[in-house]
């Protein structure tokens, strides 16, 4: 069964260990405190669980964020260039990432999953 709740991903209320799975896509550049969320995204998800966490990647260089938003958004509008560019430069490096990951706890490996995305992906241990 398929459950979903609007809350505050940081301070959901939910008990601990209520999911047997987890996920966070394109949501952790968004927020101030990214590692309130994956400390919550722990604390819900049943012993064995899985999760699945996929975000922008920062690049390396303003000029590189530009050159992908050229590429990926041509025909946007100069605003949605804009705030694809903003996002892009908001994001975590994945050796950032990986040291949020070693606060919750969790080692997965984090993979670069396109030109312009990581993703961390644990699959659900059979109960």
């Amino acid at each position: 069964m398929i459950t979903t709740a609007k809350s505050d991903g940081r301070k959901t209320g939910l008990p601990d260990g209520r999911f047997d799975l987890v996920m966070c896509n394109s949501t952790l550049h968004h927020l101030h405190e990214p590692l309130a969320l994956l400390t919550e995204m722990k604390r819900v998800l049943r012993p064995g669980g899985g999760f699945i966490l996929r975000d922008l990647e920062r690049p390396a260089s303003m000029d590189d964020a530009w050159a992908i938003v050229k590429r990926v958004a041509a025909g946007d509008s100069m605003n949605q260039q804009q705030l694809f560019f903003d996002s892009l430069c908001a994001s975590l490096t994945i050796p950032e990432l990986r040291r949020l990951l070693g606060q919750v706890g969790w080692s997965d490996e984090v993979t670069k999953s396109s030109d312009r995305h990581w993703s961390v992906v644990r699959a659900a241990r059979p109960r």
